[in-house]
């Protein structure tokens, strides 16, 4: 893409460095807080500028009212958010259903992750192509279910559409 987007020459002068994830992180992980829920749907990371959990409000709301929810299902975002992040949650019509642990360390966080039934991906519609959080390849080592609320045409869905189990 960026030979395209600047120079066909590229293509003799540059590597392709991957992202992923470091293994290691996964060994031996810390016992994890116990669930007090009966599902849980986590996102772990800020929530700043143009990204916004509105729509998934919305959504778990109405999942809600037609009785759709699995029983005692919890919302919890992992991180620190400003005052923008606290009103749209009381604003959203579910604060009940969603709760804020403030950031956890990095292992802890995986710890986390691991035990969560549903974890939410968002990337900004108006985000550049190219643009693909490395939270992403967390996420996939993981498996567990990823809830994309990302571009359909860009990366993301690209990335999480064709991986298989391991």
């Amino acid at each position: 893409d960026l030979c395209v987007a600047f120079d066909n020459g590229l293509s003799d002068r540059q590597i392709t460095v991957y992202n992923g994830w470091d293994e290691e992180d996964f060994q031996n992980l810390p016992d994890a807080a116990p669930r007090d829920c009966g599902f849980e749907i986590a996102y772990f990371g800020a929530i700043y500028a143009r990204r916004s959990m509105k729509n998934l409000y919305t959504a778990l709301r109405t999942l809600r009212d037609r009785k759709l929810l699995p029983a005692e299902t919890k919302l919890r975002l992992y991180g620190n958010y400003f005052r923008e992040t606290y009103a749209d949650i009381e604003n959203s019509g579910i604060a009940e259903l969603i709760e804020v642990v403030p950031q956890l360390q990095h292992r802890e966080a995986l710890a986390q992750m691991m035990q969560a039934d549903i974890l939410v991906l968002t990337i900004n519609s108006s985000s550049p192509y190219g643009t693909l959080t490395s939270k992403i390849f967390e996420y996939l080592r993981s498996q567990r279910g990823i809830l994309a609320m990302v571009p359909s045409d860009k990366e993301a869905p690209k990335s999480t559409l064709n991986c298989s189990a391991w």
